[in-house]
């Protein structure tokens, strides 16, 4: 039964009905091990709002972003159009693939499996996915489910930190030093 219900809640976040649900970041309990400072913080995706006013402004870029696409279709650009459907899609694949993988990663709802959550964090890195690259580095860091390898850890942290995640960038710094 708990299985289903972290899911579900997957779901909820693939379909991005998850961001007004996490106005103040207390509102849903998402129990997906990431605190604060571990927020997906990438530079092409939205940033997590944590105020009142930082919520009513991510509101009103995504409605401002979703009128530009409409307007687009109506006029016939569907250049535009479907330039920003790819956009979208690909950021809510990346962040979906992420989270997955962080499921399997930590066993939340599932059973821990380090291989599964290294193939959905690697699907995830394609799309862009920073923080994605970031969890590739701690499997490497500690072993899970793979061989130890800090200078292949550094590497992730480095492709998360230029994929625009700030984690990955303190764990890049902290870790080059020391390989």
């Amino acid at each position: 039964m708990i299985k289903y219900k972290y899911l579900s809640g997957l779901l909820i976040l693939s379909l991005g009905a998850c961001q007004s649900g996490h106005k103040m970041g207390r509102d849903i309990d998402h129990k997906m091990g990431h605190n604060r400072d571990h927020m997906m913080t990438h530079k092409d995706s939205p940033k997590h709002p944590t105020t009142l006013e930082e919520f009513e402004e991510w509101k009103r870029e995504g409605t401002k972003r979703t009128l530009i696409k409409k307007k687009a279709f109506e006029k016939g650009d569907y250049a535009t159009a479907f330039n920003f459907a790819i956009e979208d899609s690909q950021k809510t694949k990346g962040f979906t693939l992420n989270a997955i993988g962080t499921m399997y990663h930590f066993g939340y709802g599932v059973e821990v499996d380090y291989k599964r959550a290294k193939d959905l964090y690697e699907r995830a890195l394609e799309y862009g996915n920073g923080e994605a690259a970031n969890h590739l580095g701690r499997l490497y860091i500690n072993g899970e489910g793979v061989e130890v390898d800090y200078k292949r850890a550094t590497e992730y942290y480095k492709i998360s930190c230029d994929n625009g995640c700030n984690l990955g960038c303190k764990n890049y710094k902290t870790w080059v030093k020391l390989v």
